[in-house]
């Protein structure tokens, strides 16, 4: 099996200057050594100067096309042939750095540790030249998520392990859910280019509130006669109810309220949107919730038909 095991801040910013971008960050080292002892680690030329030295206790391998002369370190010049025949072995190997290597992996891998340095929708980042390639979630699942303050570098860490839950260019919408020829489209060309547009960072709008599990946003192709039309979308990647922690859960009726205080409701309905779209009449096979209020006073308003069910195309 192969893996990615990565550090980055909310701008997917990994190094800088040849060194990590932020101060040391002693339980995120803790974190990948416990992760990566026992295996192999595949790292580019730069990676692998900027350690110094092979990592103890795990079979060290450099990419290079350049001479390398090191004690307890394999090189090769073709990572991918190195990499291939891994891909359904039982056999771990980590891929550590650099982008390149990251990018050439990403396809291949089925399992990523990631350590969120800082908040994931935070504005600011560090100062980075180096940035992990742009990936698309919708094809992970996140499994684990925790929380750590470390002190001596005064920094919320966040140690998140994905995995791979659909491979690169699986079908993500359903195009006759869509309502209208520009939703149409807009979903071809997303699908087109593999892209989730409700997974940040692809989503248009700022959200109305963001949460640590949801964020809420006004729906790009309202229903016909809504007054308020939002959907609150999950953070991170989830197609069903059944992935989201109880916190999740709690958080996500706290969103629905929020929208009921922010437009002062008095009536309204809400829903998921969860699995299988073609049961769902979902155009996108990512969960998501809906929040609407209905604009009965326009003159030739009709009753709002919300569809469950979509014969594919």
């Amino acid at each position: 099996m192969i893996g990615i095991i990565v550090a980055m801040d909310s701008q997917r910013g990994i190094g800088n200057e040849g060194t990590l971008p932020w101060p040391r960050i002693g339980s995120d080292m803790r974190h990948f050594r416990e992760i990566t002892e026992g295996h192999v680690v595949v790292m580019g030329r730069r990676t692998y100067d900027s350690i110094g030295r092979p990592l103890p206790h795990r079979h060290n391998v450099v990419v290079t096309s350049h001479p390398l002369v090191a004690e307890a370190v394999q090189v090769v010049a073709d990572p991918q042939a190195f990499l291939e025949p891994f891909r359904d072995s039982r056999e771990m190997v980590w891929v550590i750095g650099g982008a390149s290597l990251y990018e050439l992996a990403l396809p291949m891998a089925s399992e990523m540790r990631i350590t969120r340095v800082g908040e994931m929708f935070a504005a600011e980042s560090f100062p980075a030249d180096v940035r992990f390639p742009d990936t698309e979630l919708w094809q992970w699942e996140m499994r684990e998520d925790v929380p750590v303050m470390d002190v001596e570098a005064k920094l919320m860490v966040y140690f998140q392990r994905w995995v791979r839950v659909a491979p690169a260019g699986s079908r993500l919408y359903e195009f006759s859910a869509a309502r209208g020829p520009q939703q149409l489209e807009d979903m071809q060309n997303l699908q087109a280019a593999d892209k989730c547009y409700m997974c940040f960072p692809n989503l248009r709008h700022t959200p109305l509130k963001a949460g640590k599990h949801w964020s809420v946003y006004p729906n790009t192709f309202p229903y016909r006669y809504t007054k308020v039309h939002c959907l609150i979308v999950p953070t991170c990647h989830h197609v069903t109810t059944a992935t989201l922690s109880p916190e999740a859960m709690v958080e996500y009726f706290e969103m629905v309220n929020w929208i009921v205080r922010s437009y002062k409701l008095t009536g309204y309905s809400q829903f998921m949107r969860a699995g299988e779209m073609t049961l769902t009449g979902a155009s996108i096979g990512h969960l998501h919730g809906h929040v609407i209020s209905p604009d009965v006073d326009a003159p030739d308003f009709e009753n709002i038909k919300v569809k469950l069910g979509s014969r594919p195309r």
